[in-house]
């Protein structure tokens, strides 16, 4: 890959970074936020009642799935900064069988790590 393009998605890349970074940071501080209201007012809901105990863990389930999803995104993304930083050659490359992966890929998730064939098969293994 050619200097500039390395650039242009390392530029991409470090853009996505900080926003994950203050998505998480803004995340981190609305779930203290509510975390902390609830243990001041009391009990929001009847703990004792099924549905609402189900509705409850079900709600901080879906912010720690986000929340995981946001840190596994800011993980690749720094792996792929690393990349074009100490290992330019392999940016941009399949790390399973080697080939080029489609710059239009590369453009919409600059981090992705697979072409779309081994990431279908991948997928189709897990």
């Amino acid at each position: 890959m050619e200097r500039d393009e390395l650039k242009f998605f390392a530029d991409l890349l470090e853009q996505k970074e900080r926003e994950l970074e203050e998505d998480l940071s803004r995340f981190e501080v609305s779930l203290e936020v509510e975390e902390r209201e609830q243990d001041m007012s009391g009990v929001v809901y009847s703990q004792d009642h099924p549905a609402d105990k189900a509705s409850i863990l079900f709600e901080r389930e879906r912010m720690l799935s986000a929340r995981k999803e946001m840190a596994d995104n800011l993980r690749e993304i720094k792996h792929a900064l690393w990349k074009i930083r100490e290992r330019p050659e392999a940016f941009g490359r399949c790390e399973r069988c080697g080939a080029e992966i489609d710059r239009e890929r590369l453009k919409v998730k600059p981090w992705a790590r697979f072409c779309l064939s081994c990431k279908k098969r991948l997928e189709g293994s897990a």
